[in-house]
Formats: structure tokens, C-alpha cells, sequence
């Protein structure tokens, strides 16, 4: 069928074209371009398109192209009077309409195509997060809490430490006595706690971001999972296994 109304359109085309034709030269005549312009001319010569003409109003030569030509009357190389029509509008008309068809016939239906199986962990990552998967977006922020964790308790013990340095202890009052520091061990107590619970939200983190890797690289593929049973019969004791 596409065949078909392709070939209709390209034969109407020949014909309208082999039917209507520019003259080569013309004595006099008028022409009416598409913008309805009205140009009465002499001496006109048409080549490769190009139409040069001497106008009859200004005695100045011109020239246009033959797309731009909406009708014309003339004089031949005989005297007679012939009259021009551009047919490209319905040519175009016809084959925009076999073209429509076409389309309609032929055009398929938008298919979505999946992306192909990554293999570098460091494409799947990217892939996981602008897909914005659950599983490792979870463990990202776990991660980055636990670094945060790890941050601040060690600012912490820092702190701590440098301020028990700096705080010395009071002179004893009392023979033998020992001395009594001004610090405070609480703050070191914090951080050392904070640093903790950062590493293992660390650990759990990269441990879930690890597992949504794992889980995109072995996506659909089968997994057994046998199941075992127990069997007593008058030959004695059996493990069964089923797949």
C-alpha cells in the first residue's frame, strides 16, 4: 500500500510538472508572483531556474525564480498568447496527503527501551541514585551520618583533651594529698561514644549500599532455594532435598 500511494504521488508530480512549464524566452507578457506583485516584462529568458526579464514599467532588467511565480501570460516564438499555472501547490498537496497516509500506516508506536546491564559497580552506583533507589539511598544517608558521628566525636575527644591539659589541678592543702584536677572527662566520654555509633552506622551503611549493588547485578537471575525434608520410613532415617 505504501508503495502504491508512493508511486500515484510521484506520477502526478511528473505530470503536473511536464504539463506546466515556464517558456525558455517570451517577447512580452505578465507575471503574478505569490505575493500577488503584478510585473509586466520584456525580453524574458528562464534557465536553471533563474527567470531574468527586462521590466516594461522601469526599462530595468530584473530577475526571480521560478518558486516564487504564481501565474504568468505570454507570447511565444509563434505570437501566440499562452497562459502559465503553478501546480507545485497541488503536487505538494497530494504528496503531503500520501505522506500523511504513509505515516499513519506505517508510523510504529514508541517503544521504551530498557538500559542494558551495567557492569563497573561505579555505573551501577550512578545508576542506582539517579533512579533513585530506596535501598541504597537509605544506606548513602546512614553512611553520611555516621561519618558526620565520627566527625564530631573526634572533635569532641579533642576538645576534652586539650582542656584537661589546660585546666591543671589545685594545690593540696593537706600533707600527702593528692592533687585535684579542674577537668572533666565527660566531654572526651561523649566523643568517644559519638565516635562509636558513627562507625557503626558506617558499617551498616556501606553494608545496605552494598547489598542494592548486589541486588541490581543479580536481578533476574533464578535462584534455587532447596528445601529439606526429613524422611522415617521401615528402612530407617532419609534427608530428602527439593529444588
Amino acid at each position: 500500500m505504501k508503495k502504491l500511494l508512493t508511486t500515484i504521488s510521484l506520477s502526478v508530480c511528473v505530470f503536473l510538472f511536464s504539463q506546466t512549464s515556464l517558456p525558455q524566452t517570451s517577447s512580452k507578457g505578465t507575471i503574478v508572483t505569490k505575493t500577488n506583485q503584478t510585473i509586466e516584462f520584456r525580453n524574458l529568458k528562464f534557465e536553471k531556474g533563474k527567470i531574468t526579464y527586462t521590466d516594461k514599467n522601469t526599462n530595468a532588467e530584473e530577475f526571480l525564480y521560478d518558486n516564487s511565480v504564481k501565474s504568468m501570460s505570454y507570447y511565444d516564438n509563434d505570437g501566440n498568447l499562452k497562459s502559465y499555472e503553478a501546480q507545485e501547490m497541488i503536487a505538494d498537496n497530494i504528496s503531503g496527503n500520501v505522506s500523511q497516509q504513509n505515516n499513519h500506516i506505517t508510523e510504529p508506536e514508541k517503544i521504551i527501551n530498557k538500559p542494558a546491564k551495567l557492569g563497573s559497580d561505579k555505573e551501577i552506583i550512578s545508576y542506582l541514585i539517579q533512579n533513585r533507589n530506596q535501598d541504597y539511598l537509605k544506606g548513602q544517608k546512614l553512611n553520611n551520618l555516621g561519618t558526620g558521628f565520627l566527625i564530631g566525636g573526634g572533635a569532641c575527644v579533642v576538645i576534652g583533651a586539650v582542656i584537661n591539659l589546660n585546666s591543671g589541678a589545685d594545690e593540696p592543702t593537706i600533707t600527702n594529698q593528692k592533687p585535684e584536677s579542674k577537668g572533666s572527662p565527660i566531654p572526651i566520654i561523649i566523643g568517644l561514644v559519638g565516635m562509636g555509633a558513627g562507625a557503626v552506622m558506617k558499617i551498616s551503611g556501606h553494608s545496605q549500599m552494598k547489598k542494592a549493588v548486589n541486588n541490581y547485578k543479580t536481578a533476574g537471575i533464578n535462584k534455587i532455594n532447596p528445601a529439606y525434608f526429613a524422611l522415617a520410613d521401615n528402612k530407617g532415617l532419609g534427608l530428602q532435598i527439593k529444588f
